[in-house]
């Protein structure tokens, strides 16, 4: 967390602009040359390769921290909407294609695999925070950190395991038991987590508004997902009126 901004310097000479980022870390002052980007009036003297250092994003760009905004929304919709589908709705997988489910989780898987394909060029630190100022240290860097449980948390697994057993469009019981495996994708309201903490260190806030923000929306999702779990539990019982509650009182239902 700290202060950042960015600076660059043309070259009247070569015509490349230098981008540096200049931040403070855990208390330290860091400036990290971030790649040079080509002047578009030197471009008719200049030897074209494409600069791979150009793809570098610096954290504090105003589209990264928009993009970051769509994440933290994507994620709570993600936590709202897969509990319930799993709970309340018929076929899982990507089946009918012209379903709204169906569209609104592939247009979520496709948001969170390209929010990992971005963060290899997003510069950030290591564990001893030291700042990574190359596509090749960018890129160890989420390796070594988020990356797994990014792709964990957005890879389609469902998909795959209803696709290979036939089951795709399926409302069976043995689908629905497969689809539990979309409870993974919950742990994506992580950025959530990241967002209040940000929220909390830029003091953007009051601490009492932050607190009762944060506060309504945990009861929320937590109000909301015991009731996606107690109606899943009957409608793996089938609805026994012997062991379910929702089969003893199933003419509230209809």
């Amino acid at each position: 967390g700290g202060e950042s901004k960015i600076y660059e310097h043309q070259s009247s000479s070569s015509g490349l602009t230098s981008r540096k980022w200049k931040g403070t870390n855990n208390g330290r002052s860091s400036t990290v040359r971030v790649g040079n980007s080509i002047s578009s009036r030197h471009l008719g003297d200049t030897d074209l390769k494409f600069n791979w250092a150009s793809l570098i994003i610096l954290p504090d760009s105003v589209w990264w921290v928009w993009w970051n905004y769509v994440m933290v929304f994507a994620s709570l919709m993600t936590a709202f909407v897969e509990p319930f589908r799993i709970a309340f709705t018929g076929a899982q997988g990507l089946l009918p294609l012209n379903d709204f489910w169906t569209i609104q989780d592939l247009l979520s898987t496709i948001l969170f695999m390209a929010d990992i394909v971005f963060h290899f060029f997003v510069v950030n630190t290591d564990r001893h925070g030291k700042i990574g100022s190359d596509l090749k240290t960018i890129a160890r860097n989420y390796l070594l950190s988020m990356f797994a449980l990014d792709f964990l948390f957005a890879f389609p697994l469902d998909w795959v395991i209803l696709g290979a057993m036939g089951l795709m469009g399926s409302s069976s019981p043995q689908a629905l038991y497969i689809a539990l495996v979309k409870f993974i994708k919950l742990g994506r309201i992580y950025r959530v987590f990241q967002f209040f903490s940000a929220l909390d260190q830029k003091m953007v806030l009051s601490e009492i508004a932050l607190m009762l923000i944060r506060n309504w929306l945990y009861v929320l999702y937590s109000s909301h997902w015991a009731a996606c779990i107690f109606y899943l539990i009957a409608k793996l019982e089938v609805f026994d009126p012997e062991r379910s509650w929702v089969g003893r009182a199933h003419y509230r239902f209809e």
